[in-house]
């Protein structure tokens, strides 16, 4: 469960939704998140990156979350 500040609208997680927040909340790298992703729900690697990258489009669109961008 993720409670928004700004409004106090309470977002229930489901057990990956769970697992990823917990990764964005210690500031792990998305690949990392991934990985933790692939080895719990024993996921292939690319289902597993599309469902997080998904997770994490949402996360920020409602302001939850910011993605850091690798810079060259």
């Amino acid at each position: 469960m993720v409670v928004d500040p700004r409004d106090r609208r309470v977002i229930l997680l489901n057990p990956v939704g769970a697992l990823v927040w917990a990764g964005v909340e210690r500031g792990a790298p998305e690949s990392e998140i991934v990985d933790d992703v692939v080895r719990r729900f024993a996921v292939q690697a690319d289902q597993a990156r599309a469902d997080v990258d998904k997770f994490l489009l949402e996360l920020e669109q409602v302001g939850l979350a910011i993605r850091e961008r690798a810079t060259s």
